[in-house]
């Protein structure tokens, strides 16, 4: 009889023990699963830090391509003799400043039209960024020496372990310019005042052009300028850039199919 309460006993207690451990591990593997779940101190402060270092790489990025597109847009707007569009006014690769009646680029429409083939360019590489969603509109200035790109506003979230952040920056960018684009505007205006004075006497344009980087010949009635400056590239080198412009003092005639659209 005390055998068989003994037993009972044990039974019990065994019985007991395991829905002890059986407690105790739930316990754990809540308290490992809440650990998960939650944030441990400092990890919101780290993903901020985060999303700071994301978007540095982005100006980084943006720097960059600011850099390169300087450059390709240069050659861009020397072939288009300071425009952006020119409408079909060229011949044998040069953009018709003139044609009875006048077509100059001047500061304003030089300086817009850069502005344009700027954000093009700064565009082709932004599509291939990783964070591209739309197009950017940057407005540039040319202050003396410098391009400064402002007001581009870019909206960015990222994805964390325990948070999803959105964030918003300034994307300003700042370029030396190593060009001095006021000795081509003072070519243009030059050519122009020359041209109401002389028309189409090639002695003398170069008796009155008195320009050294200004290289002038002259095809029948068209005339055909080029304007050379010098830039220093990324690695110091120096090269040469020549914007091409023309006058054409062939009579215009429309019935003829001649255009010229300004």
């Amino acid at each position: 009889m005390l055998k068989s309460k003994k037993g009972v006993f044990t039974l019990l207690f065994v019985w007991l023990m395991i829905i002890l451990l059986v407690c105790i591990a739930g316990i754990i593997i809540y308290k490992d699963q809440g650990a998960k779940d939650l944030p441990h101190i400092g990890v919101f402060q780290l993903e901020l830090t985060n999303v700071y270092n994301e978007a540095d790489k982005i100006v980084f990025y943006l720097d960059k391509s600011l850099q390169n597109s300087f450059d390709e847009t240069l050659n861009k707007i020397a072939e288009n003799g300071g425009f952006y569009d020119v409408q079909g006014r060229t011949k044998n690769g040069y953009v018709i400043w003139e044609w009875n009646k006048d077509c100059y680029p001047d500061e304003e429409i030089f300086y817009d039209s850069f502005s344009k083939f700027l954000n093009e360019e700064i565009n082709s590489y932004w599509k291939q960024s990783d964070y591209y969603e739309e197009d950017l509109e940057y407005i540039f200035e040319f202050k003396d020496d410098k391009v400064v790109g402002d007001n581009v506003i870019l909206n960015l979230s990222e994805t964390f372990d325990y948070n999803y952040i959105n964030y918003t920056f300034n994307a300003s960018l700042l370029l030396k310019k190593n060009i001095n684009f006021d000795k081509f505007l003072d070519a243009v205006t030059k050519i122009e005042s020359v041209s109401s004075f002389c028309g189409n006497d090639l002695q003398c344009w170069e008796e009155d052009i008195n320009l050294d980087y200004v290289e002038i010949n002259k095809e029948g009635d068209f005339y055909k300028f080029d304007i050379k400056l010098e830039i220093e590239d990324k690695f110091s080198i120096k090269k040469e850039v020549i914007f091409k412009g023309a006058i054409n003092y062939a009579e215009y005639n429309p019935l003829l199919g001649d255009k010229f659209v300004c």
